[in-house]
């Protein structure tokens, strides 16, 4: 006698499907960032480069460029717009010479910044703003996310008198270089 093979049937739970558009997803992640958008970080920027050598705001100015760099570094690194290298190490360079002589005392003292400094900040806003403006909405975010996170990690200026308001902002004596 042959014995009956029976299987016991047992019924998985319907996976409940989700309507994705993932084509609309991928567009609006390869959409380009918007005019709008690209003027305000760069008017932004700018206003950062003119407000390095003003007493009150330069410490702040200086981390915003920064993040600018190191964001510009990432972006060039990734290879979405390639040879933008040498303007971006010049502007490197520039923020240290700055940071030298505005922690010269130990303590963030704001000084003018010479002509040729500022050039090579300014000739930073232009190429970083031309990275952006060739970005698409999803490459921007993953290289902002990646590069806020690499600034964070990294110790900031902070002007003496804002310490003193704002506690929770560490003021730091070391020279800091933005790795290549």
């Amino acid at each position: 006698m042959a014995k009956s093979k029976t299987r016991k049937t047992t019924k998985k739970p319907r996976e409940r499907r989700i309507a994705l558009d993932t084509l609309g997803i991928a567009a609006n992640g390869a959409a380009k960032l918007s005019p709008a958008i690209i003027e305000e970080l760069q008017r932004q920027l700018l206003v950062s480069v003119s407000q390095l050598g003003v007493m009150g705001d330069s410490a702040r100015a200086w981390n915003d460029i920064r993040l600018a760099c190191i964001l510009a570094r990432r972006l060039e690194r990734k290879g979405v717009v390639r040879g933008l290298s040498i303007a971006i190490s010049d502007a490197t360079d520039a923020l240290d010479d700055i940071y030298k002589r505005n922690m010269a005392s130990g303590v963030w003292r704001t000084n003018q910044i010479s002509g040729a400094d500022r050039e090579r900040l300014t000739e930073l806003a232009r190429v970083h703003i031309f990275q952006l403006s060739q970005l698409g909405k999803s490459e921007f975010e993953g290289a902002f996310l990646q590069s806020n996170a690499e600034a964070m990690a990294m110790p900031r200026a902070v002007e003496s008198e804002t310490a003193k308001h704002r506690p929770d902002l560490p003021e730091f004596h070391e020279p800091v270089r933005l790795a290549a």
